[in-house]
Order: structure tokens, then C-alpha cells, then sequence
């Protein structure tokens, strides 16, 4: 799965992390980033190479982890956030892990508003709203 011009318009767009994807399933940008290209690293240094993603929060992560690193904790994270919002013994972790990521993103790709709204669709998991 290749990062041409026009996936990165999407990216860009909010509309998937990788490839075509629902976003509006939330355990399918997690699915998605098992894809091998994304897991080896090579779509993060397309990007990179794309300028879609940069700044010092990029670097010093590349520089810790190395690409490959990098897209492997992504996946693994989004994948983990499915389970830990479904249990409410651990949905503030899985909050502040949602948030923690969100964050990344935003501090180091041109996604727009996405991790905003990603960051007040999260809150909607708060415990003391999700009581019945």
C-alpha cells in the first residue's frame, strides 16, 4: 500500500491513516497499520519524505525508536484502545493513552482538526458519562 500524493490529500483530510479505511470504526486505523508496509516503517519515511510529518516530537521519537519502532507502537496503541475503552476498570488509561497519542499526532503531522475531535470523541468515554 503505497503513500502517493493522493492518500496523502486524504491523510491530510482526516478521512484514513493508512490506506482506505473507516474511520468511523474504531478499531480500523489500528487494523489497518498491520498492513507490512506500515509496520516495517516505510510509510512514516514516505511521509516524512512528504513532509506530512516532521517537527522536534517526530525526530526525537525517530531517533529513539527508529521508524519501524515508531509505527509499530502506533498500531499497537490504537489497536489497545479498543479494549481498554470497552472495560470500565480500564477506560481512563485507555483515555489518557487516547490522549497521549492524539497528541503526538497533532504535535508532528499536518492532520488539521482531527486529533481535536478525536480528543472530544475520547471524552465521551469519561466514566461518570458513560453510567447509566
Amino acid at each position: 500500500m503505497g503513500c502517493g500524493l493522493a492518500q496523502v490529500f486524504r491523510f491530510r483530510a482526516g478521512d484514513s491513516a493508512v490506506g482506505d479505511t473507516d474511520r468511523s470504526d474504531p478499531a480500523a486505523a489500528g487494523i489497518a497499520k498491520l498492513d507490512p508496509s506500515w509496520l516495517s516503517g516505510r510509510e512514516l519515511q514516505q511521509w516524512q519524505a512528504l513532509t506530512v510529518v516532521g517537527g522536534p516530537l517526530y525526530a526525537n521519537a525517530v531517533g529513539a525508536i527508529v521508524t519501524q519502532g515508531l509505527s509499530c507502537s502506533a498500531a499497537a496503541i490504537e489497536l489497545g484502545l479498543v479494549p481498554l475503552l470497552s472495560m470500565q476498570r480500564t477506560r481512563v488509561i485507555g483515555i489518557a493513552l487516547g490522549l497521549a497519542l492524539h497528541y503526538a499526532f497533532a504535535a508532528s503531522m499536518l492532520i488539521s482538526t482531527f486529533s481535536v475531535q478525536m480528543a472530544l470523541y475520547l471524552m465521551l468515554f469519561w466514566p461518570r458519562w458513560t453510567r447509566a
